[in-house]
């Protein structure tokens, strides 16, 4: 792992980007999606991220189980994370990406929730509608 890398994930300031870099959470992920058909409408910031939230294994069905796999990317709620391969599905939560350095999006986290509750729709009683499943419901 580089330098440059090591630093942004143990949280240091750097001159070049602004604000705490060891704003990092965990969260799980409420259940495994297909990655490759949520992330089919998303640009990522470089090309090594693409590759990381497209990964594909073989021999594995889902990313929580692959050692390969290294990112997770929740397209619903904007979120990116760094899988953590300790037979669960969590992942601690990133805001720079490991390979270019670029921010990442804000999470759509809360503003889901709030979309949700708008519509008189609890996400945890009733059921979501499809376009909520992935970043659909972004350009609504």
């Amino acid at each position: 792992m580089s330098d440059r890398i090591g630093a942004r994930l143990a949280g240091e300031r750097r001159a070049d980007r602004p604000g705490p870099l060891s704003n990092m959470v965990y969260f799980d992920v409420d259940r495994p999606i297909d990655q490759p058909e949520a992330e089919a409408m998303t640009r990522h910031c470089c090309d090594q991220m693409t590759d990381q939230v497209n990964w594909q294994c073989d021999q594995h069905d889902e990313p929580f189980s692959c050692p390969d796999a290294l990112v997770y990317f929740a397209a619903k709620y904007q979120e990116y994370g760094l899988i953590i391969h300790d037979g669960g599905a969590s992942v601690i939560g990133i805001e720079f990406c490991p390979w270019c350095g670029g921010r990442l999006p804000e999470s759509q986290r809360d503003r889901w929730f709030q979309e949700l509750e708008s519509r008189g729709i609890d996400p945890w009683e009733d059921e979501v509608p499809a376009e909520f499943e992935d970043e659909r419901w972004l350009a609504l």
